[in-house]
């Protein structure tokens, strides 16, 4: 049951990496798409990092559980807000496109 719960969120957090990479692709050309996609791996890096260091913090004040729904949440609210964006995306580059 871990097994597949996980393999679910790594195919969700795999969806909002794809979406973020084809939105830094459609909008940055040439020279400008490598430092586009150097600051995209920057940033996620870097939340990578501060999730390292904070989640320890959130789970000795909260506990394990707490732990796990503020993590759940926080896949749900990306998963809501890529979604947005996504569609935003589209209608925006629609409009200005054609």
């Amino acid at each position: 049951m871990t097994f597949l719960r996980d393999s679910k969120d790594r195919f969700v957090c795999g969806k909002l990496l794809v979406v973020q990479n084809r939105i830094t692709a459609f909008w940055f050309r040439d020279k400008e798409l490598a430092m586009a996609f150097g600051f995209t791996l920057a940033f996620s890096r870097l939340g990578s990092v501060l999730n390292f260091l904070l989640t320890a913090r959130f789970d000795e004040k909260f506990g394990l559980q707490w732990t796990l729904w503020a993590g759940k949440s926080n896949i749900v609210y990306l998963l809501i807000s890529v979604s947005f964006v996504e569609v935003t995306n589209k209608t925006l580059s629609v409009c200005l496109f054609m």
